[in-house]
């Protein structure tokens, strides 16, 4: 990675680590204040010029360390940046449970108003396709909403985009492998519904939370560029 010799350079290694650009405004604002008061204090002693700026330079310390050290420091201010594995790893896992969850009751609600259990089902199979159809796309949903909510959480939590990255990346290789299979009644027999893991692919299921992901970054970059026009019509 390219070596940072100056104060803009910071400021996108920085918004690239996925920090908020309202934080990283106002902290390199604090640096570029900080900057001209050491030129002020070297130009009364009257050090001017190429001299002024290898002390300035020497007194403010290395940009690589001071990024690193800036984003470590706000990542481990709140407790999702000290416990990122089980922020971003692990719970987003358990939401899907308990989301998926839902979904069940939400068919289990269906199946008694359709009569999932009676001799005579209430509805056609076209019917049922669509309640079948509707049930996936639920549970595709959370594919779509866990992720989001999580690559959020990492930017407000100064986590970056790598552990939004890695909830992501964990969904899909869950969405890939993840299987729901619903029986229609309407050949006589009883319905049935059944979930699991099968190494017949679910590529939707793969696919929605890389899309999430690229979908996140762009709306950063954009919330990004908005915090940024409003702190420079601020200063």
């Amino acid at each position: 990675m390219r070596k940072l010799k100056s104060i803009d350079g910071l400021r996108r290694r920085l918004l690239r680590n996925g920090l908020p650009a309202g934080y990283v405004m106002r902290a390199t604002r604090e640096l570029e204040e900080h900057r001209e008061d050491l030129f002020d204090e070297l130009r009364e002693e009257g050090v001017v010029g190429t001299a002024a700026e290898l002390k300035v330079t020497e007194r403010m310390g290395n940009f690589d360390e001071l990024a690193t050290r800036l984003s470590n420091t706000m990542r481990r201010s709140n407790w999702c940046g000290r416990h990122p594995i089980v922020t971003f790893c692990v719970l987003p896992v358990l939401s899907f449970f308990a989301g998926f969850a839902v979904v069940l009751a939400i068919l289990a609600g269906v199946a008694d108003f359709a009569g999932w259990l009676e001799t005579k089902p209430k509805l056609t199979a076209g019917q049922w396709a669509w309640v079948t159809g509707f049930v996936h796309v639920l549970r595709w949903s959370l594919f779509a909403a866990i992720p989001f909510w999580f690559c959020w959480l990492a930017r407000s939590t100064f986590c970056g985009y790598r552990w939004g990255l890695a909830t992501c990346l964990i969904f899909s290789a869950h969405g890939l492998l993840h299987r729901l299979k619903i029986v229609a009644p309407v050949t006589g027999g009883d319905g049935s519904l059944a979930w699991g893991y099968s190494t017949r692919f679910d590529w939707i299921g793969m696919s929605v939370p890389l899309l999430i992901f690229a979908l996140f970054v762009i709306l950063s970059k954009h919330t990004n560029a908005s915090e940024m026009r409003q702190q420079q019509a601020q200063a």
